[in-house]
């Protein structure tokens, strides 16, 4: 669905966030799904022509104008669309998560697909983030000031005490 499709769809009533939610909760429920397409320019003149052209389409008595049960209809016809493609989407992670294919999933299938790894990525930033003289490995006083800096940052009236406002206001800064 495009970004203009979608618009059309909040502007004929706010059916925006009923395919909003189903996509969203698509891409949370399966991470491994494509991102979604950078946006396009676009030209006033071609929004125009597919605002006409969807008018047409949605005007099922041909007389130039909407009705209510013509909206209606278009709202329910996209309603129905967004519910079968999200009964899809969750069709296809139930059956990822059902690894036993008996229709149904216990707390172990569920439990195996919310498996939490080490980024060797991350291993090697914080390693290199502590180890100031980069001799390979981290000291107890380089473990320690590596946090005291953290601390200090944050203390910002620096009275060596980090005040719940000082902590909330690092954590944002984040």
């Amino acid at each position: 669905m495009t970004i203009i499709n979608l618009r059309r769809l909040a502007g004929i009533g706010g059916v925006l966030s009923v395919a909003t939610a189903s996509a969203a909760f698509a891409q949370a429920a399966a991470p491994t799904a494509a991102a979604p397409a950078a946006p396009q320019q676009v030209t006033r003149a071609q929004v125009s022509q597919q605002l006409d052209t969807e008018f047409k389409d949605l005007d099922a008595n041909h007389d130039g104008k909407l009705s209510k049960a013509e909206v209606q209809a278009a709202m329910t016809r996209r309603v129905t669309e967004a519910q079968t493609e999200m009964n899809q989407q969750l069709k296809t992670v139930f059956d990822k998560i059902d690894t036993n294919h008996n229709g149904s999933i216990s707390l172990a299938e569920f439990q195996a697909q919310q498996k939490l790894s080490v980024d060797p990525a991350k291993v090697d930033a914080r390693v290199a983030q502590l180890d100031t003289n980069h001799d390979g490995v981290i000291s107890a006083e380089e473990y320690r000031n590596g946090t005291l800096v953290q601390f200090d940052a944050a203390d910002t009236n620096h009275d060596g005490v980090v005040s719940a406002a000082e902590a909330q206001a690092a954590g944002q800064g984040r």
